[in-house]
């Protein structure tokens, strides 16, 4: 088995395409909530073949709704540690 990832979603709407409220519908048809904070969606992942189909999936909606989008993977433990350093930088001395 892999190693837990997490792949956060940033999309873009353009004049063109539809609007957020019709991305985030579509979005959660394919069972993926809107997230807050720099980035708008994330999906969890282990393995090669999980990503491929969650992204397959992601990847034709947002293409049908004209959405121009980009990913950002990372170590869910890399990442919760980021967090964690962010955090502790913010309330720190």
């Amino acid at each position: 088995m892999g190693k837990p990832m997490r792949t956060y979603i940033d999309i873009t709407v353009n004049p063109n395409s539809a609007g957020p409220s019709e991305v985030v519908h579509a979005m959660l048809k394919l069972g993926i909530s809107p997230i807050f904070g720099p980035h708008d969606f994330y999906i969890d992942w282990t393995t090669e073949a999980d990503f491929k189909r969650k992204f397959k999936e992601v990847h034709k909606v947002l293409q049908s709704l004209n959405i121009s989008y980009r990913l950002q993977t990372y170590e869910v433990a890399q990442e919760e540690a980021r967090t964690i350093a962010v955090m502790t930088k913010k309330n720190g001395p």
